[in-house]
């Protein structure tokens, strides 16, 4: 039993409650259109995604990863002639020593990290292809962040490799979105951004000093833009036109049920909810933004109604 709030109680008779009305729903199943991909450290298969946008996470995120892990996912978007954007939102994985920079069996093969001249031998992320060259990653985003450049493929298919080995102790791993879409469409999503080359983008990816448009158009006036590498945007909210600015650290308060940000960015599709939606601290219900501070009680732990600037 956790204790969320010392006003709950003063204020319980201003607020009414729902239980006249029927039980609440079961928690909605995720929608078709977005995805979150996490598989046991054992990682027994290739993972088959085809959802247009979706996350994927090492095992154990973001807690220490396991040694001796390898794993595989491979997305394929819906168009044969559509394209694949990743965005890495956290990466930590042990850099090799000074000695080790560079492979032994291949010394040509270098890994496209922010001074192209790490190896990545021990653990990597890959990111690979038919048509696309092979990218590795590595290091730790706080440490610097241009090592989370984006990649964006030429082609409808790519694969994503994890890579662990006995040799260094474990980080946290990583976390990464992904979006399948044309190269260029006449008009975006709502909760997306357009690209001047007319590609789209989610409304995230603005302004978070990572070029996933492809022509830099996504970090242009750019006022508010977070000065840590691992830093999330809160983003703009078309609903109530609050929350436009600031920023989040990932992951520590992603989905932590405390809402970092006014418009609540930072705890959006948690638990299994859909994307604009949040999930009460039970874990057992959704509720949507417009039930938030409303006066009437929707989750069973008063999770919508808590914070709501209702004491003095």
């Amino acid at each position: 039993m956790h204790s969320f709030s010392d006003c709950l109680t003063i204020k319980i008779l201003d607020v009414v409650l729902s239980n006249s009305g029927p039980p609440l729903a079961p928690l909605p199943p995720f929608p078709s259109t977005d995805s979150k991909h996490t598989i046991n450290s054992n990682c027994e298969r290739v993972e088959e995604l085809s959802a247009i946008r979706g996350s994927i996470q090492s095992p154990n995120y973001p807690n220490a990863y396991h040694n001796r892990t390898s794993c595989q996912w491979d997305i394929q978007a819906f168009h044969p002639n559509h394209i694949i954007t990743i965005s890495f939102d956290d990466l930590d994985l042990e850099i090799p020593r000074d000695s080790d920079k560079y492979c032994t069996q291949n010394s040509n093969q270098k890994s496209l990290t922010s001074s192209e001249d790490v190896c990545c031998y021990y653990s990597w992320i890959k990111i690979f292809s038919e048509s696309d060259a092979e990218h590795k990653y590595c290091g730790r985003s706080e440490d610097n962040g241009l090592i989370l450049k984006p990649f964006i493929s030429t082609s409808s298919r790519l694969s994503i490799k994890f890579h662990t080995t006995t040799r260094l102790g474990g980080g946290r791993g990583f976390h990464l979105s992904y979006i399948t879409g044309a190269a260029k469409s006449a008009k975006c999503k709502s909760d997306e951004y357009h690209c001047r080359n007319q590609k789209c983008i989610p409304s995230k990816w603005k302004c978070n000093r990572r070029d996933e448009c492809g022509d830099g158009s996504d970090e242009l006036n750019c006022d508010d833009i977070c000065l840590a590498a691992n830093q999330m945007r809160c983003g703009s909210d078309n609903n109530r036109n609050r929350g436009s600015v600031g920023c989040y650290t990932f992951p520590t308060q992603r989905c932590n049920s405390v809402w970092d940000c006014d418009n609540g960015a930072d705890e959006r599709g948690c638990g299994g909810c859909p994307q604009d939606m949040f999930v009460c601290r039970t874990g057992q219900s959704c509720y949507s933004d417009s039930k938030r501070c409303d006066g009437i009680i929707d989750c069973p732990d008063f999770t919508d109604e808590l914070n709501c600037g209702l004491c003095t």
